[in-house]
């Protein structure tokens, strides 16, 4: 979540530093630049932090994005060029692009079961939703405050800390010694033509970025609404920006149940679809509660469906080519935030950004209901390569019996059994 709370609050920092400069365009292309490293980068470094332990890699990477973030303080304390911030944050943006298929690609690797497992993601995407509301807030008091380089300073100290939380992590590395290797980039290759091969799996890693396509839109969106609409400075556009991430954390809670469920493309589909329905309503809002209710019950959506999204990767993938899949699907994330972040301002200009919302709701309703089909199949699928039940062994209800033998009475104990679920 350390990770994350950085990830957004540099990201609305650079938005609002641009912002400032050039308005709406200039933050939607600003924060789509902070994204290119890492969709040409990402998988090929995430595919080689594979060949080293996991136990180093991950604490280097944290330290790696502590570094960044002093220089990117350094920058925006002296006041330098808006290009030369837009490329640091793009080195930030890179480094997190590593760990992020790292944290997923270990998790099974540190759970007993299925079910634990389902718990991790959920505790994982608590943490990365509260982050991701916190983010922007923090940023925006911090820009208030002390202005724009405090963000990045609070970024520094964070990735020392979480750098330390890493060092005694029992993580194996996912490589076999006596084997031969492949190169990074031939794994990243690997990824992508397994996808390529993969129909049902190729429509779920392009559906992973629908909804950080629809954050990074959100994004430019609630910070136009909130400077035009409401007249808010750079606290009140915080709030409106992290209203999702708000939403997200319950959504997080109830994912945990993602862990009870066996087929997963219908809890995929139906959390797509409401979270599109929460935009539509925002078309005709004025007043800041009423957007921040509906935002933060989107943020609630988005968040189970990119549960069951990581969920139904994990039951479908195999080990082997975990690390390639989650690698792939940043890249996605990444590419989403790009479009999004670059796209946005010109809807904004084009219908304003009431009517915004209204078009990203639509999206993501006719997205979510075209691929319900394709998921199925691959439900049915994962469902195949699951280990059978265990035998059965937990009871169902304890009870007495009577039973009657010549004159008299006795009673026993009787237990009925079922199998778990």
């Amino acid at each position: 979540w350390m990770l994350v709370l950085v990830e957004w609050s540099i990201w609305f920092t650079v938005m609002l530093a641009a912002y400032e400069i050039g308005g709406p365009e200039a933050a939607g292309i600003s924060a789509g630049l902070t994204q290119l490293p890492a969709i040409f980068l990402g998988p090929v470094a995430a595919a080689a932090s594979d060949r080293i332990p996991r136990s180093r890699i991950l604490p280097f990477m944290f330290l790696a994005t502590g570094a960044v973030s002093a220089a990117l303080a350094l920058l925006l304390y002296s006041g330098a060029p808006l290009p030369t911030v837009v490329v640091a944050a793009s080195m930030l943006t890179l480094c997190v692009a590593v760990v992020r298929p790292l944290h997923y690609s270990s998790l099974p690797a540190l759970t007993a079961n299925a079910k634990s497992l389902s718990w991790a993601n959920s505790v994982s995407g608590l943490g990365f939703s509260l982050s991701a509301f916190l983010g922007p807030i923090l940023a925006g008091l911090a820009t208030v405050a002390d202005g724009l380089w405090a963000v990045a300073a609070g970024a520094f100290v964070l990735m020392l800390v979480g750098g330390a939380l890493c060092v005694h992590l029992p993580l194996p590395s996912m490589t076999n010694d006596g084997e031969s290797i492949p190169s990074p980039i031939r794994q990243t290759i690997n990824g992508l033509r397994l996808l390529r091969a993969d129909r049902p799996l190729l429509v779920l890693v392009c559906l992973s970025g629908l909804g950080p396509l629809a954050l990074a839109t959100l994004e430019i969106i609630g910070i136009t609404w909130a400077a035009e609409v409401l007249g808010d400075d750079a606290a009140g556009q915080g709030l409106v920006a992290g209203a999702p991430g708000f939403g997200a954390m319950l959504g997080a809670v109830l994912g945990a149940a993602l862990a009870y469920r066996r087929r997963l493309a219908p809890v995929l589909v139906a959390a797509l679809l409401a979270g599109g329905l929460m935009l539509l309503p925002l078309m005709g809002v004025s007043v800041l509660v009423a957007a921040l209710i509906a935002l933060a019950f989107f943020g609630l959506w988005e968040r189970i469906s990119r549960l069951a999204t990581e969920r139904l990767m994990q039951r479908s993938a195999s080990s082997a080519t975990l690390i390639e899949m989650f690698a792939v699907i940043e890249s996605v994330y990444l590419i989403a935030y790009l479009v999004g972040s670059i796209g946005s301002p010109f809807i904004v200009l084009a219908i304003g950004p009431s009517k915004a919302y209204l078009v990203v709701g639509l999206v993501i309703i006719v997205v979510a209901a075209l691929s319900l089909r394709v998921l199925r199949d691959l439900d049915r699928r994962a469902l195949a390569l699951e280990p059978p039940l265990p035998p059965v062994t937990t009871p169902h209800r304890v009870g007495w019996h009577g039973h009657r033998h010549g004159g008299g009475a006795h009673w026993v104990l009787h237990r009925r059994l079922r199998r778990p679920d």
